[in-house]
């Protein structure tokens, strides 16, 4: 199935016109597309394209106005990739994850290019990104958001020393104990 799926969507883009293939080929990684978005990782010309790849049915349109954006169908997406990952090998398909990753940061989709980076196993920078997340969602009395994004990282690569300050937060926060409230501890806190 995913060898004709593969064979459908190739034959599909070779015969659309080139902007609209370079646009659905550099933006293959991006959850949602913004106009912004697809410009940065595309270009201007291909981007002009996104209304008549939603009229062909490969993107749909949420919202309108200042919340417009775009996505791609399941299907369409995951066999985008998997075509992009096929013509440009999966060094270069990554190093396009990443600078989609970049992408999604730089328009405020931090919470797209964490789960995009856990997608392609880029533990360090998804971690790194989790930090400033956590900190959003702690603010925020996202615990839900927290936990759900830190079970996405694959267990051997989160820091000891991040779980635990997770634990220490969450005793903390969402009980009456919990080691911030504890004197003694936050007394050795001082002390180092």
């Amino acid at each position: 199935v995913e060898r004709i799926h593969l064979h459908l969507l190739s034959k599909l883009i070779e015969r659309m016109p080139a902007p609209r293939r370079k646009l659905l080929l550099d933006t293959a990684f991006a959850l949602q597309l913004t106009r912004p978005i697809a410009v940065t990782l595309a270009d201007s010309d291909s981007a002009q394209h996104m209304d008549a790849l939603v009229e062909s049915g490969l993107l749909r349109r949420v919202g309108a106005g200042n919340t417009e954006t775009f996505e791609a169908h399941g299907l369409v997406r995951q066999g985008i990739q998997m075509l992009v990952t096929a013509r440009l090998g999966s060094a270069k398909a990554t190093a396009l994850a990443e600078r989609t990753a970049t992408a999604l940061i730089e328009s405020g989709q931090s919470d797209a290019a964490f789960a995009l980076l856990v997608q392609i196993d880029s533990a360090a920078r998804a971690i790194t990104l989790l930090e400033g997340l956590a900190r959003q969602y702690a603010v925020q009395g996202q615990t839900e958001m927290l936990i759900g994004s830190i079970a996405k990282v694959p267990t051997a690569i989160v820091p000891r020393w991040f779980t635990e300050g997770v634990a220490v937060w969450g005793e903390s926060h969402l009980i009456s104990g919990g080691r911030l409230h504890n004197p003694l501890f936050n007394k050795e806190l001082l002390i180092q």
